[in-house]
């Protein structure tokens, strides 16, 4: 049996900004997700985290292979089952444990932008907002402490020039007069263990690829940001959150970077949707 996993959808804007992640189908009868196969037509922009998906994670696929290892030493074996059955059902529930940490990610942010902009949380969601906020008290602790002024939040850049855009989560100004650009995430801290000198501990993990997306935000800006930020909030259980100021000696480097990762998706999909690398 050749086990397949679901494509994962990628985003995609218009020229102007606007989100375009799925268009109607041709018979009408609902949506469905852009296509370069039919959709070339629509030169629209790829997102900053679809080109950099070119580039191999490790880390992500060792999660894959934990969460498929644990399904299958949790999940029973059912009477006369076979092995290609088993190894299915192994594969529904692997990425049915991805979607929940997919949507907790979701909601966090979602409770998050509420926050940044100071709006009235509707009446139907007042009970999540509830169950987040334990997990989200101290990252507002950190905020009230560092920030003088949210400058917007949920941002969509275009970058004309080499043909991508995307949404940024938060431009701030800090209490020290920078302009920082920060990227929030969701990890699971409590549920991995690291060893470090000896040491067993949880610690966060910042990856290189969170600092290319920020920086190709900043670059689609009029004036880059003073710094780049990524703040972690844990999702297994409520607790401290996690901020990490990339280097600014890197910067140019985290450019180059992302700037081989677009090259290489558009020879990879055949399109090039900016004269930058004609």
């Amino acid at each position: 049996m050749d086990i397949v996993l679901p494509e994962r959808s990628a985003h995609w804007y218009r020229r102007d900004g606007a989100p375009c992640h799925q268009v109607p189908k041709k018979d009408k009868s609902g949506m469905r997700n852009v296509c370069l196969r039919y959709d070339r037509h629509l030169d629209l922009l790829p997102s900053s985290t679809s080109i950099i998906s070119v580039k191999a994670k490790p880390e992500l696929e060792a999660y894959k292979i934990k969460q498929a290892l644990m399904a299958a030493v949790t999940l029973p074996r059912l009477e006369d089952e076979g092995e290609d059955a088993f190894m299915a059902r192994v594969v529904v529930d692997m990425e049915a444990h991805m979607r929940d940490a997919a949507a907790f990610g979701t909601k966090i942010h979602r409770h998050c932008e509420r926050f940044h902009k100071h709006q009235e949380v509707p009446m139907g969601e007042k009970s999540e907002d509830e169950e987040l906020e334990p997990y989200v008290a101290d990252y507002k602790r950190w905020f009230s402490e560092n920030v003088k002024e949210v400058l917007w939040a949920e941002k969509v850049l275009v970058n004309e020039k080499v043909g991508y855009a995307g949404t940024a989560d938060l431009l701030l100004l800090l209490n020290d007069y920078r302009k920082v650009l920060v990227d929030l995430k969701t990890q699971g801290i409590k549920s991995r263990v690291t060893k470090t000198k000896g040491v067993f501990k949880n610690d966060p993990n910042f990856y290189e690829s969170w600092e290319w997306q920020l920086v190709s935000y900043g670059k689609c800006l009029e004036m880059e940001p003073d710094a780049y930020l990524s703040i972690i909030i844990d999702s297994t259980e409520p607790g401290p959150c996690h901020t990490y100021e990339w280097p600014l000696a890197g910067r140019r480097n985290a450019w180059r970077s992302f700037l081989a990762c677009a090259f290489l998706w558009c020879v990879d999909k055949s399109y090039f949707p900016s004269t930058y690398w004609q």
